[in-house]
């Protein structure tokens, strides 16, 4: 009887062992997905700062070449545009990256919650 007992202890912690091990492999592979996903939108914005910038020095070399008062202003009017979008785009990149955070975070509670709760089941059984 006792030793029966002891078995039954023995199984009781190599499942909790089991179901810890496989919840921390889950997360670690939710965390590297997460990571992953930040790691490309920084690059696709990067990119697109990039290529933006490129483009503003091209229309500014092209409107610094040209004669006239009124280029001048056409350009310094497209500058100051060009830096209030790229300051809209950043902000609206950082709003997604925070919304897409967040639902990251919600969908790891949800995953420890399930678990916990199918470790609680586990453990009754």
């Amino acid at each position: 009887r006792l030793e029966m007992a002891q078995l039954a202890n023995e199984r009781s912690r190599r499942i909790k062992a089991e179901n810890k091990a496989k919840e921390e492999a889950e997360l670690a592979r939710v965390d590297a997905v997460w990571k992953e996903m930040l790691d490309e939108q920084e690059r696709k914005r990067e990119e697109g700062l990039r290529k933006t910038m490129a483009r503003q020095l091209a229309f500014q070399d092209a409107y610094g070449k040209s004669a006239g008062a009124e280029m001048a202003e056409r350009a310094r009017r497209d500058e100051l545009n060009m830096l209030e979008w790229q300051k809209k785009y950043a902000q609206q990149q950082e709003d997604r990256e925070r919304r897409d955070k967040q639902k990251l975070d919600d969908m790891q509670r949800d995953i420890q919650k399930s678990l916990s709760s199918q470790m609680q089941i586990a453990e009754e059984r």
